[in-house]
Order: C-alpha cells, then structure tokens, then sequence
C-alpha cells in the first residue's frame, strides 16, 4: 500500500516571520518563569549588585509570532537583558503575549 502525502495548510498560518521585525517592550516579569520567590536579605549583595534584572520592562525586536497548542500566542523577541554594572545579557527567545507590547515606532 503506498500512501500518498500532499501539503497541509492551516488559515491563518499558525507560524509567520514579522519581517522586518518591529519594535516592541518586553515585561521580562511576565516573560520569564522563574523559582521560588528569596527574599533580599537571603541574597548575596554581589547577586543583588550583578545579576540579571528580571522585573523590568525592556525594549526589543518582535521577530516572529508562533500559536501553541493549547490556542496561546508566543512572540521571538531580541532582547538585551540588563545586568549589574552596566552589563547585559542579549536573547533571542519566545515570550507570552502577554508580556509584549508593540511601541509608538509601528
């Protein structure tokens, strides 16, 4: 028995590439999951001075949007995540909807 493939395609697309990517914010509190909650007296102040802050809004690119299968929209930003002493960290990764937010520059 030979079985015979031919193109699937679902209206509208359930992945589609935004060229050019547009700018947007990033709620990186929203957009990255994270442990349990320490409190700041438990953390070493070189962490505190140094580490990744987590709890800001950041600017980005929006570069592709994707749809899960549970119906939830995911957004690939290109974001640069601020670290301590002017340091950063650059990502290229999947955000909730939830956390991006299209600037006035669309």
């Amino acid at each position: 028995m030979v079985f015979q493939s031919w193109p699937i395609s679902f209206e509208p697309a359930v992945r589609r590439e935004v060229s050019p990517p547009v700018a947007v914010i990033v709620d990186l509190s929203i957009g990255i999951a994270r442990g349990q909650v320490s409190f700041a007296n438990e953390v070493p102040l070189r962490v505190r001075a140094e580490g990744l802050q987590l709890d800001i809004k950041t600017p980005g690119r929006l570069c592709a949007w994707a749809r899960t299968s549970r119906g939830d929209w995911l957004g690939r930003c290109q974001v640069r995540v601020p670290a301590g002493h002017g340091g950063y960290l650059e990502l290229d990764q999947w955000f909730p909807a939830a956390a991006i937010t299209p600037t006035a520059e669309m």
